[in-house]
């Protein structure tokens, strides 16, 4: 009967330089694959002309990072590695100074670094995103109503995933005033659906706007998929909106004022820094900004651009 031989350590070690030789081989392949597809993905934002499309006021793209100063992290350091949590996220629009809307958040602790959001190299189809933590992570940009709502229209594009917390209000962005008047853009489950919910609420806080679309029954395993959403809206309250590149049905609209009573300033929060009421947890990869309302040929243009970079399918 042979007997099993047991392993010399000279063995062991060439077992065990073999097998690091093969993780190294493989953790290299698939920097190598990142790479690439930041590269293309770069590439394609560059070829894509989206703004040469007339009144972009507004873009955050997280694949910029390392690539121009449009991110910074908590050191004030533009070398953006994964985990970072980020400062500033500025606006990469080519027509503006893009100081004039840079994305911080004053804290309100010595605790500053929970107000910022973090970097994920691999957050979305295998590129960047910014994750917002669902509990006190915001970004704020102070600017004009007028740069955001130049002729009272907006037309907006957001690529992110939504993870959470389930079963609650889900308020990813918001724009006020100093006033107080102010518009939200969230996804509210009610009746075992899901729906998106735009609120546009005036200085008194009584007189408002609501409108809101049913999304496809999919939605409440959202945090599977990414999703693009583009939403063109009039400061009067009227709105349209595409998820994934379908035009969404209103199935309800309750309008008490005519118009949104708005001031001179505008604070644009992404994330919410009071607590997790309403505040999900999010990857934002992507945001556009027109101040117009976009012609239908131009969303459409948008949208492709963003299908193919990010590799969200247009139904």
């Amino acid at each position: 009967m042979k007997q099993s031989k047991a392993f010399s350590l000279i063995e062991l070690s060439i077992v065990i330089l073999v097998i690091g030789i093969l993780i190294a081989g493989v953790t290299q392949a698939s920097n190598m694959i990142y790479e690439f597809s930041l590269a293309a993905a770069k590439n394609l934002t560059k070829t894509s002309g989206i703004e040469s499309i007339k009144d972009m006021t507004l873009w955050l793209d997280a694949t910029r990072a390392n690539s121009d100063s449009s991110l910074i992290n908590s050191n004030g350091k533009t070398d953006i590695s994964n985990n970072d949590r980020i400062k500033t996220w500025s606006d990469a629009n080519p027509r503006r100074s893009r100081a004039e809307l840079s994305f911080t958040r004053t804290p309100f602790s010595t605790d500053i670094t929970k107000y910022h959001p973090v970097y994920i190299k691999n957050g979305l189809n295998g590129l960047p995103s910014i994750k917002f933590d669902g509990e006190y992570n915001c970004l704020e940009g102070l600017t004009s109503f007028g740069e955001i709502f130049k002729t009272n229209e907006l037309t907006m594009f957001f690529v992110l995933i939504m993870k959470g917390p389930f079963g609650v209000n889900q308020r990813f962005l918001t724009m006020n005033t100093t006033d107080t008047s102010r518009i939200n853009v969230w996804f509210v489950p009610w009746d075992n659906s899901t729906f998106l919910w735009t609120d546009y609420r005036g200085k008194d806080e009584t007189t408002y706007t609501n409108n809101s679309f049913n999304l496809p029954s999919q939605f409440p395993n959202f945090d599977k998929f990414p999703i693009l959403l583009s939403i063109r809206l009039q400061t009067n309250g009227r709105l349209s909106a595409k998820f994934n590149g379908k035009s969404l049905t209103a199935i309800a609209t309750r309008q008490i004022s005519g118009q949104l009573e708005l001031g001179k300033t505008l604070t644009i929060h992404m994330g919410w820094p009071y607590g997790i009421e309403d505040n999900p947890q999010f990857y934002l990869s992507e945001m556009i900004f027109y101040n117009s309302g976009l012609k239908n040929e131009e969303i459409l243009y948008v949208e492709e651009y963003l299908s193919k970079k990010w590799g969200i399918a247009l139904k």
